[in-house]
């Protein structure tokens, strides 16, 4: 067996490698990455993709993701672990061990404490390798994310709100309520002039001139299609019901892929809850307009808006999120985390 850095010649052999292995959780689902498996980690910042090769043929693949974020509401260098990939016929050998093995070492070279691994509920093979193993100090679980897929919004009741589209003027006080929004969370992006902050389409609130809430979507479809592959039955029940008094919505089946628009960025200053929900109305509407089967968005689920965002017709898939802490720092604290990468996953 060879562990080896990818190089963009693996390609082909990645995206055959990734169609191997769906997400195993509650929902069976598959994230295709056509036609570049780099392209999203391209998007994510400064990456390294190792593969397990045996035989000459790829057999499995691992990414770290290098991040400037908040941690303790201060700006530094952190590490997001990716894209574990086993071919299915080489998951009982030790594919997975070694390359989580080489990842380590490479991780100790670097200046970093802390690395977020994030994994769907129900995974049980990444679960298992994040118990400590291969000489790995174990991680501790750093929260439950909730990702929601909002269903689309036929009928737009006019918001209370004066919703303003967003233009390039905005940007410097978009950054700012971005970065003083996010500060507070750990892991965290930390925004400038360089971000598409923006994404496809994107609205504003202001009150008294002074910008209250911000919101952002995107399509990833160029860079990853979600298809699902298997259906819990409670949901499968729920879809049918949409289909028959919603039929203006795209609901999605078994092996079909979804077509999906992604909340990028949403922020906002306290006491300003509303208008943010006001904005994701604009956003569930744009989504129907533009044919789209959900809105995506996920959150830790102990921030504040989780609550209220379950209120609004949804499909949740659930996360879990993991911290190494390389260096048993000690500087870890209890609080939210923001995962605000959920489009590129």
């Amino acid at each position: 067996m060879l562990i080896r850095e990818a190089t963009k010649e693996d390609n082909v052999a990645l995206l055959a490698l990734t169609r191997t292995c769906p997400m195993d959780g509650i929902i069976g689902l598959l994230i295709d990455r056509q036609p570049d498996f780099f392209s999203l980690l391209h998007l994510k910042g400064r990456h390294k993709v190792l593969v397990a090769e045996v035989d000459n043929q790829v057999v499995g693949c691992f990414a770290l993701v290098l991040k400037q974020a908040y941690i303790n509401e201060a700006e530094e260098q952190t590490g997001y672990l990716c894209d574990l990939k086993i071919a299915p016929a080489y998951r009982n050998m030790l594919v997975a061990y070694r390359l989580l093995r080489a990842m380590y070492q490479y991780m100790r070279t670097l200046p970093i404490d802390f690395y977020l691994c994030v994994t769907a509920k129900g995974n049980n093979l990444v679960e298992t390798l994040v118990a400590g193993r291969a000489g790995i100090p174990a991680p501790f679980k750093a929260a439950d994310f909730n990702v929601y897929q909002f269903l689309p919004l036929r009928k737009y009741k006019k918001s209370p709100y004066a919703v303003v589209p967003y233009e390039q003027q905005h940007e410097a006080q978009v950054l700012e309520i971005l970065n003083t929004y996010y500060r507070s969370y750990q892991f965290a992006s930390v925004f400038d002039a360089t971000d598409n902050v923006a994404g496809d389409k994107a609205w504003l609130i202001y009150e008294q001139e002074q910008l209250v809430a911000f919101l952002s979507v995107a399509d990833m479809d160029q860079h990853k299609q979600n298809v699902v592959l298997r259906i819990p039955v409670y949901l499968k029940a729920l879809l049918s019901v949409i289909r028959v008094f919603w039929p203006y919505i795209r609901t999605t089946r078994e092996k079909e892929p979804l077509k999906m628009l992604y909340v990028k960025y949403l922020a906002f200053t306290p006491q300003h809850t509303k208008q943010a929900l006001a904005l994701l109305q604009q956003a569930r509407h744009d989504a129907y307009v533009t044919g789209y089967s959900f809105l995506s968005y996920g959150i830790d689920s102990r921030n504040s808006l989780a609550t209220q965002l379950s209120r609004v017709p949804n499909i949740a898939f659930k996360s879990k999120a993991y911290v190494f802490d390389l260096r048993s720092s000690g500087r870890w604290p209890a609080g939210s985390v923001c995962h605000d990468n959920f489009y590129k996953v």
